[in-house]
């Protein structure tokens, strides 16, 4: 099928900031901020677009991005709105996508795909190699040397230059990982995996915050869910315009997350620590 693309991301990744937006937008309709209708045409506009990018791990991005928010909405008023926004929308753009594209690639996963035996070899290579490998790495671009790659190519076509795969000791592997997670572990060792829990543990704390206080749980979602598309390609270092947009909205939701309000904690303790010293309280 023809998919989506631009200059802002391919038709592999386009999720990774799509989810976020869509996200935002749901939020913002939800919270009467921006007219409803305007709001529902974003929404529908978005959720057209990332279907039409025609990924298996978009699609698996936004329904869980669906389930997450449900979860983490308090007010069943507003759940069901959620819902009935984003089957409406869902629904219509799966039939302006699919009225003239094909969903035969969307059906299955073909167990010979080369993404898929290079995710392979690489948990074989965490497996097998040695302990003291796995704690400093091998170093970056040790096992997927991209940058250097599509360098050397610059504008010509990588499918045809027979650089596009390499057989290692462990197995086939592509030029680059398609996985964030998979690069990070392996050719950065234990400072790697420390950057992905160390991700992880503050994204889970804002999505936890914002579902305890109720405030923007619908975008603590979309960003949160968005982030497992670390697992499915290499993001935050191969197109630097494509993830500067999702660390733009990853500092957003973290500026947006409650916080207990210093001044109300300074005037619950002020009265007892000033009782004796102010006549205002006495």
């Amino acid at each position: 099928m023809e998919r989506v693309r631009g200059p802002l991301f391919e038709p592999s990744t386009g999720y990774f900031v799509l989810l976020p937006a869509l996200a935002f937008a749901a939020q913002e309709v939800l919270d009467r901020r921006i007219p409803r209708i305007l709001g529902l045409v974003i929404v529908f506009s978005l959720a057209v677009t990332i279907l039409g990018l025609g990924s298996r791990a978009g699609l698996l991005i936004l329904g869980a991005f669906v389930l997450m928010s449900m979860l983490m909405m308090k007010r069943r008023a507003n759940t069901l709105l959620l819902l009935v926004v984003l089957a409406l929308c869902g629904t219509g753009a799966w039939m302006v996508v699919f009225s003239r594209a094909t969903t035969t690639r969307l059906e299955g996963l073909n167990p010979n795909e080369g993404r898929l035996i290079m995710h392979q070899t690489g948990w074989t290579m965490i497996r097998e190699r040695p302990v003291v490998e796995n704690i400093t790495g091998s170093g970056y671009g040790a096992w997927w040397p991209w940058y250097v790659t599509e360098a050397d190519l610059g504008s010509a076509d990588i499918y045809s230059s027979g650089r596009y795969t390499r057989v290692t000791p462990y197995g086939l592997l592509l030029y680059h990982p398609h996985s964030t997670v998979l690069m990070l572990v392996i050719e950065l060792g234990l400072p790697g995996a420390f950057f992905v829990w160390k991700l992880g543990r503050v994204l889970a704390g804002a999505a936890f915050s914002c579902a305890r206080e109720n405030k923007y749980p619908v975008f603590a979602s979309g960003i949160a869910v968005a982030t497992l598309s670390l697992f499915f390609d290499l993001f935050l270092f191969r197109r630097p315009t494509r993830d500067t947009l999702w660390w733009v909205f990853l500092f957003g939701l973290l500026a947006l997350v409650p916080r207990k309000d210093e001044n109300a904690r300074a005037s619950e303790l002020l009265p007892d620590a000033c009782l004796d010293c102010d006549p205002v309280f006495q």
